[in-house]
């Protein structure tokens, strides 16, 4: 349990990295190349760097976690049993 808490917590940074790089990047690009406003800039930037970042650490931790296949499959009970009449 201990790996996985530690995946989680790589995958967590990794999309908190890319969020940064990202909003940085749109940053400079809507402000600086095409000229917004400063305010609109930093909305829309913030919004990309924060989808892109939440992508990536979902990403991450879905790479990383693998479902358990050791336990075996049971049935639930009383679903198959059939009904007596009375």
């Amino acid at each position: 349990m201990a790996k996985n808490k530690g995946t989680e917590s790589s995958a967590i940074t990794v999309g908190i990295n890319l969020g940064w790089k990202v909003w940085l990047a749109l940053l400079i690009a809507y402000w600086l190349l095409l000229q917004l406003p400063l305010r609109l800039s930093l909305v829309l930037s913030l919004l990309g760097g924060v989808c892109s970042g939440l992508i990536a650490a979902w990403w991450q931790s879905s790479e990383t976690s693998q479902p358990n296949r050791s336990a075996p499959a049971t049935p639930p009970t009383g679903t198959n049993t059939p009904k007596k009449k009375p």
